[in-house]
């Protein structure tokens, strides 16, 4: 691993799990991340400095109990815990059986991972866990047929209780992830007739709070106080930025400025994920935006800083690759 310039404003985002987000956290003034072992099957967590230095293992989940019975996609650190989001799935003739599960273990104390949240799903569905003050934010939305039904839970990390927060069933817009704000307020995007959406949750119903034309098709990510799209457009990586008011705070490519030490364009999609960097949004706000780039065929990952004050000037916070982990 390396870094070439860990910035500053990284550490102040808040832990979320994005879709197929990282497995970097950084909590307490310490780089945490999960490593697989292939001898020996050993999945372990780590930490060190922020600079990579003095690197130590943290503990080391169970293969057979963890990874292989839940699973896990993703893994978050937030407020003394590591946190296990696992999604296994089972074929039955046609059906398909899911597991959603969310586990948590104590950093220190050297116990067992206990399971949280564990709900079976028959259907297509999508998760989003946000991680705010002390409290885990769960939205499970579920398809039937043409509409989505979305269920919105709360759990108290300190009381070890889940509390509902919010139910709508037969909802004909496509719905995306939600946010949460450090105060508990919940905002959902999405998407119908070429009309995107940010909707905050109050009393019990949504309320629009900005709408837009656009001509793409994917339901709006939303972040820190923005909604974010990011489409290709000849070939050029576009990005869109939209507040929760409905403000157009940028509208362009997404990379004008190349990325110190890559060797290809992230702005440029061919059409060929083999070629093309995959990105995901790791964070950010109407300041900047913090995205994760991989290079499958030369299995490099970075994560980039892109200031949104200075024309999404780009800043390498971290780099590694195959030959350096």
């Amino acid at each position: 691993m390396s870094r070439p310039g860990l910035h500053s404003r990284y550490r102040q985002l808040r832990a979320y799990a994005a879709d197929g987000g990282t497995s970097v956290s950084v909590y307490n003034g310490k780089l945490y991340w999960v490593g697989e072992q292939l001898e020996g099957h050993k999945t372990i967590l780590y930490r060190s400095d922020l600079s990579g230095a003095n690197r130590e293992e943290v503990l080391q989940l169970d293969w057979q109990k963890v990874i292989l019975t839940y699973q896990p996609q993703r893994y978050v650190i937030h407020r003394g815990y590591l946190y296990i989001l696992g999604h296994s799935s089972e074929v039955n003739g046609a059906e398909v059986q899911s597991l959603e599960s969310l586990l948590a273990v104590p950093l220190e104390g050297g116990q067992e991972p206990a399971v949280v949240y564990e709900q079976e799903v028959n259907t297509y569905y999508e998760s989003t866990y946000r991680f705010v003050g002390n409290s885990v934010y769960l939205e499970m939305l579920t398809k039937s047929e043409d509409t989505w039904n979305i269920v919105i839970s709360r759990y108290d990390t300190r009381e070890k209780t889940w509390e509902p927060l919010y139910e709508e069933k037969n909802i004909s817009a496509s719905i995306g992830k939600m946010w949460v704000t450090e105060t508990g307020e919940i905002y959902l995007p999405g998407i119908q007739d070429n009309q995107a959406y940010i909707w905050h949750l109050e009393a019990g119903s949504r309320k629009e709070t900005a709408a837009w034309e656009t001509a793409d098709t994917d339901v709006p990510y939303l972040l820190e106080g923005i909604a974010v799209q990011s489409t290709a457009r000849e070939e050029i990586r576009w990005l869109e930025v939209v507040s929760y008011t409905g403000e157009h705070l940028y509208s362009g490519a997404m990379f004008p400025a190349s990325v110190p030490g890559l060797e290809k364009d992230p702005g440029v999609t061919s059409g060929n994920p083999a070629e093309d960097y995959s990105m995901i949004f790791i964070g950010g706000d109407r300041e900047k935006l913090v995205v994760s780039l991989f290079d499958f065929l030369g299995g490099e990952s970075n994560t980039i800083l892109l200031d949104l004050t200075d024309n999404l000037k780009p800043t390498v916070l971290w780099r590694s690759t195959r030959d350096n982990g």
